[in-house]
């Protein structure tokens, strides 16, 4: 993935977390894999039944982010 196009995906990725009204939607696996590092275990915080969290830094952001995500 080029670095514009990631760039802008984050960025979608980002809106539709700080928009309160936005909508669930699917979200590319490549996406996913971009802001998991390939779901790497350094990035694991936590596991149960239902998912895995991952940590994943925001772009306009130097917080965090937990991604609960089901694989």
């Amino acid at each position: 993935m080029d670095g514009e196009a990631s760039s802008n995906r984050h960025g979608i990725l980002e809106r539709m977390l700080l928009d309160e009204s936005a909508e669930p939607t699917d979200l590319p696996l490549s996406l996913l894999e971009d802001i998991t590092n390939c779901f790497h275990s350094d990035l694991q915080i936590g596991s149960g039944g239902f998912a895995v969290v991952y940590k994943v830094a925001l772009l306009s952001s130097a917080s965090f982010l937990k991604l609960p995500l089901k694989v």
